[in-house]
């Protein structure tokens, strides 16, 4: 009687296993697409933070600059477009590469230079480690949930 409680102990203990087993394999499958959509929130929130600060640092004469400026997040939700999407937007606003880079006039049509007013450029150095921060603490909180470790 002893061998058989021990068989059947040896094999409940290899079901148990294999049911675990089989629990990490779920588990391990979700995690892509977990992640996939924390970057793709990340992305989103990114964006919005580097238009925002566009937004703040373009230079302000009538405002029509500043009400251009928009975002657009990808089809697939890894890429965002950040500045002047619509072609109406590019035409309205078309003096933002003479404000961004500057000018060098032209003495002939007496043209005076114009110094360079950045802000588009800035606005995404100013968020560089923010979205690396968001992208990395996405991949964090799914990989915690997965190990049960507990998130958000």
């Amino acid at each position: 009687m002893t061998d058989y409680k021990s068989a059947y102990n040896a094999r409940r203990r290899q079901r148990q296993g294999l049911a675990q087993v089989s629990r990490i394999r779920k588990i391990l499958r979700q995690i892509p697409i977990q992640i996939t959509k924390e970057l793709k929130v990340a992305v989103a929130e990114s964006a919005a933070l580097v238009r925002d600060d566009m937004v703040a640092l373009a230079p302000v004469d009538d405002g029509q600059l500043r009400s251009e400026i928009d975002m657009q997040v990808g089809r697939d939700g890894f890429t965002a477009r950040i500045g002047f999407i619509t072609e109406k937007a590019q035409r309205k606003a078309f003096y933002a590469r003479f404000l961004e880079d500057g000018t060098k006039g032209s003495p002939e049509h007496n043209i005076p230079p114009l110094s360079p007013h950045p802000f588009m450029a800035p606005a995404l150095d100013l968020n560089r480690s923010k979205i690396l921060d968001r992208m990395r603490d996405g991949m964090d909180r799914v990989f915690r949930e997965a190990a049960g470790v507990g998130g958000d």
